[in-house]
């Protein structure tokens, strides 16, 4: 947990509706973006990506508060 608030200073906690599987495997695609070179924006954009598949139905209302969570704040 230490090392998440070390990779994320700037995220919020996780919204209580969203699981911690959809979390993990949402932040874990953005590290892989990350760890590829892409740009921040393009991290994010796969972190969105991954929410939207597991919630496709949710407004992107809760999306952005999920992509806070997961990708920290927007540079």
């Amino acid at each position: 947990m230490v090392l998440d608030l070390v990779e994320r200073p700037l995220a919020p906690p996780a919204p209580a509706w969203l699981g911690v599987a959809t979390l993990r495997l949402a932040r874990a695609a953005g590290a892989a973006a990350a760890a590829r070179g892409r740009p921040a924006r393009e991290v994010r954009q796969v972190v969105q990506d991954v929410l939207l598949a597991r919630h496709p139905a949710l407004p992107m209302t809760m999306i952005a508060e999920a992509l806070a969570a997961a990708a920290g704040a927007p540079e």
